[in-house]
């Protein structure tokens, strides 16, 4: 049964923890954010940051505890864990699940099959990270890897079933991701809200300093890897590359900066507080998103919105917001000589630069977060009517 002595329904998202830089963490935040005149809003996690706590003191976070889902240790205590989300639901009542993540998708999934009376709207980034893509699974460190190998064809039949069985909706980040989730759960997906960046925050500046910039988590599916490779083969020596963002890759990707003799031109800054990105976009004389198949990249937005055109494979959602020679170029996705080709030709060309510069923030503009939340309210409230109408 649903809740009835409140005065405004109670929503709650998932996300596995806020401890790095991401662009579905950012999903969820900003979803919190605009969801909470309406709603009550409680965002249950595993673990929050500083910096998050501190840039959002109005978001009531509830922190589970616990190694995280990237450590062995997790996986053996998930029972444990699967009883403080029920201990905390108990305690909640919700009127509406908003799961995303993976393996944050499973504690509302599981939920639900014992509370079959409380919709469930997944916000779906990708297909369960490991469960279904090879590339992400390479993040997990190698011994976990193995067992997961072996026992992946049990979690994916899982997966499916818990889709399949548990979601009242399923609202999805982009066309490609659509056409993906439709492909493995064989079933409909209810709506696309496309991420959105704050056109407020993320501004043009008047200079550009001679740096080409990455963001994101130091995985090697990220293949920042490449961008350190093209640029020991840039002819365009002034120019460094800094590298925002911080994962298992660090230390690889250190000791290739220095093989290929470039160390003195990267700069590695970690984990790079949200308040303090906008600049480093907008600086920038070019963004790379080398990732294949990315789900959706709000980085690559981001930086349109800056002014920085993108340089990006061709592949994935990022084929819904760039288009070549309006706000970045294509490259070739594993040739790190034809990227440093492609980038020396767009900082030779003076007139394609400037162009690029110029329409990089309007053909990025339409991705706004008022736009993804109203969608998301309105897959919330269809599926609240639903369960109003058959809740005896």
């Amino acid at each position: 049964m649903m809740s009835t002595a409140r005065t405004r329904p109670l929503l709650v998202l998932f996300h596995p923890h806020f401890t790095l830089a991401g662009g579905a963490g950012n999903v969820v935040i900003e979803s919190a954010r605009r969801l909470q005149p309406e709603y009550d809003v409680v965002v249950v996690c595993i673990r929050v940051g500083g910096d998050v706590q501190r840039l959002f003191p109005d978001i009531r976070f509830e922190e589970l505890g616990g190694p995280l889902s990237s450590e062995a240790a997790y996986w053996l205590m998930l029972p444990f864990l699967q009883r403080r989300v029920h201990r905390l639901l108990a305690a909640l009542n919700p009127d509406v699940l908003i799961p995303h993540v993976f393996p944050a998708n499973w504690w509302a999934f599981i939920w639900r099959l014992f509370h079959p009376s409380t919709p469930c709207v997944w916000y779906c980034h990708e297909p369960s990270a490991f469960v279904h893509s090879h590339e992400v699974l390479s993040a997990v460190p190698r011994v976990m890897r193995s067992v997961l190998r072996l026992v992946r064809p049990v979690l994916r039949r899982l997966d499916v079933f818990f889709v399949q069985r548990c979601c009242t909706a399923i609202v999805v980040n982009s066309q490609w991701t659509k056409e993906e989730a439709e492909r493995i759960y064989r079933r409909k997906v209810d709506a696309i809200a496309w991420p959105g960046a704050d056109g407020d925050e993320f501004r043009p500046l008047d200079e550009k300093e001679p740096y080409l910039l990455i963001a994101g988590r130091l995985s090697y599916y990220k293949r920042v890897h490449l961008a350190i490779q093209a640029l020991a083969q840039l002819q365009h020596r002034n120019y460094r590359l800094l590298i925002a963002g911080d994962g298992e890759e660090r230390t690889a990707l250190e000791l290739l900066a220095r093989q290929a003799s470039v160390q003195d031109r990267v700069e590695f800054l970690g984990d790079v507080p949200l308040d303090k990105r906008a600049k480093l976009y907008a600086r920038a004389t070019l963004l790379l998103a080398l990732r294949e198949y990315e789900s959706f990249g709000m980085v690559p937005v981001e930086a349109m919105l800056s002014g920085t055109p993108v340089v990006a494979v061709r592949s994935g959602g990022l084929l819904e917001t760039v288009v070549d020679g309006v706000n970045g170029v294509f490259v070739p996705s594993d040739d790190p000589a034809a990227i440093a080709r492609t980038i020396d030709g767009v900082l030779s060309n003076k007139h394609l630069y400037d162009a690029l510069c110029c329409q990089a923030r309007a053909s990025a503009e339409r991705f706004s977060w008022e736009a993804h939340v109203a969608v998301v309210r309105a897959t919330v409230e269809a599926a609240r009517q639903q369960y109003m109408q058959t809740d005896p």
